[in-house]
C-alpha cells in the first residue's frame, strides 16, 4: 500500500498490508517492484486522482489491473490506449457505484453482502470518535484538522449509550443499526 503522510503507512501495516510505502511519485513503481522481486503488483487500487495516476499505472505487472475510484487531487488525465499497450497490456476501469446497484434489489443484494462481510470479520473499520448529528461542525473540525485519526461516525440521536441505539431483529446495538439491508 502507498500512502501519505507516514502515519497512514503504520495503519495499513496495522490493518494487515504486507508492506506500505510512503508515496513518491518517482519512486514507488521501484519500491513496489523490489517488494515484489521485480514482478510487480496484479492489481492497484488507485484511490487518490491525478497525482498518483502514472504512478500507479507503472506498479503494474505486464496484464495488471488499476481500479481508479479517487479524485482527491483532482480528476485522473485521460489514458492513451498505446500507453496501456507499451506498459504490459494493461487494464484500468473507473467504477462508480450506480453501475454495481442497478436497482433496488441488487443494491440490496450487496448491502447484505457487505455487512455479511463485516459481521464475520473479513471487513473492519476502526472508529476514531462518535458525534451526535447536531455536532456536525466539530466533527467537521476535527476531520480536518487530522485530530481525527480514523473514521469518525455521525449519530441521528443525541443519547449515545448503545442501550438506546436502534437495532435490527437479533443484532446488537450499533450506529448502523438504524439502517437495515434488508426490509
Amino acid at each position: 500500500m502507498a500512502c501519505s503522510p507516514v502515519n497512514r503507512a503504520w495503519r495499513a501495516l496495522e490493518s494487515g498490508c504486507d508492506t506500505a510505502f510512503v508515496f513518491d511519485p518517482q519512486g514507488l513503481a521501484g519500491q513496489v517492484a523490489e517488494f515484489t522481486n521485480g514482478g510487480k503488483a496484479d492489481v492497484v487500487y488507485e484511490s487518490v486522482g491525478r497525482v498518483s495516476f502514472d504512478a500507479s499505472l507503472d506498479c503494474l505487472r505486464p496484464r495488471g489491473l488499476m481500479v481508479s475510484f479517487g479524485a482527491a487531487t483532482g480528476t485522473p488525465p485521460p489514458v492513451e490506449m498505446s500507453t496501456l499497450n507499451a506498459k504490459g497490456s494493461l487494464y484500468v476501469t473507473r467504477p462508480y457505484l450506480a453501475a454495481h446497484t442497478g436497482d433496488g434489489a441488487d443494491y440490496r443484494r450487496r448491502a447484505v453482502q457487505v455487512w455479511e462481510a463485516v459481521e464475520s470479520g473479513i471487513i473492519t473499520s476502526r472508529i476514531a470518535q462518535h458525534y451526535p448529528l447536531g455536532q456536525a461542525a466539530d466533527a467537521h473540525r476535527a476531520i480536518e484538522s487530522g485530530k481525527a485519526g480514523r473514521r469518525v461516525i455521525l449519530i441521528p440521536w443525541q443519547d449515545l449509550s448503545p442501550a438506546k441505539m436502534p437495532t435490527t431483529e437479533g443484532a446488537s446495538p450499533s450506529p448502523c443499526a438504524a439502517f437495515p439491508a434488508t426490509q
